[in-house]
């Protein structure tokens, strides 16, 4: 099956194995993509179900209505501002639809800071990614993932 998400992020969309962090590169925690923020709105991929908000929303976790599990992860090595210039929009276990606003991220502050503002949309539950089908379509980048 065929499903699409919307990317979390207007921005460059770019293959997960660029991001500087070798654990997301490696795919150690799923395939996805790195996109390159070019707003300050993370919206939701899916329609689906906010599973968790990290206590520093530094990184999200949704389950697809189809039950494909997303985690947004905002900025490398963003979880030591400890929440600060990040404005949660969405609580844990509350219903959301495809391009809702989830979260407001300051990626000046998190530029000025020194930290890389690459934010992953990764496949946890690991269905098989088809990167060949990124497609701009009205300014914004769609994913469309193959779930097995």
């Amino acid at each position: 099956m065929k499903e699409q998400f919307v990317n979390v992020v207007k921005g460059e969309v770019k293959d997960i194995a660029a991001c500087s962090d070798e654990i997301f590169a490696q795919k150690a925690l799923g395939d996805g993509v790195l996109i390159v923020p070019q707003d300050n709105i993370i919206v939701s991929p899916c329609d689906g179900e906010i599973v968790s908000v990290f206590p520093t929303k530094h990184a999200i976790s949704i389950l697809s209505e189809t039950g494909v599990e997303i985690l947004i992860h905002i900025g490398i090595d963003t979880v030591e501002l400890e929440g600060k210039g990040f404005e949660q929009l969405v609580e844990n276990n509350t219903k959301v639809s495809k391009s809702e606003p989830i979260m407001k991220v300051d990626f000046d502050l998190v530029r000025e800071k020194g930290y890389d503002p690459a934010t992953m949309m990764i496949f946890t539950s690991n269905p098989e990614i088809q990167k060949s089908n990124l497609n701009q379509i009205a300014n914004k980048y769609i994913t469309v993932v193959e779930t097995i």
